[in-house]
């Protein structure tokens, strides 16, 4: 039993590790979408209505900024709207679900 705890212990630091270096690559490329658009830190907390901290933690990668901020330096960033037309079609999502479809389906309809 207790190998199985530290193999979840072991498990979830690695995703925590892993989720924490996505967050410094998406803060690295919020940062060059920024320098692209020729906005200093002052001009694009300006832009999105939050203060420079905040943007200084997003392009670092910090996990504590609210959705809310970050949604908002995505709007000042023209990016909101790419973003939320991946969510929104999802095809990832459609394809998990339509196999789901067929596997109930299917295991309805199988007969011993």
């Amino acid at each position: 039993m207790e190998t199985g705890k530290k193999m979840y212990g072991q498990q979830r630091k690695y995703a925590i590790e892993r989720q924490a270096e996505e967050f410094v690559i998406i803060g690295n490329h919020l940062k060059t979408a920024r320098i692209k658009r020729c906005f200093s830190v002052a001009e694009l907390a300006y832009l999105a209505n939050v203060n420079r901290a905040s943007i200084y933690q997003i392009e670092k990668g910090k996990p504590t900024v609210s959705l809310f901020t970050f949604f908002n330096v995505l709007k000042a960033l023209e990016l909101y709207e790419e973003v939320r037309k991946i969510i929104i079609i999802d095809l990832n999502g459609n394809a998990i679900f339509q196999r789901k479809i067929l596997l109930k389906n299917a295991i309805k309809n199988y007969k011993l």
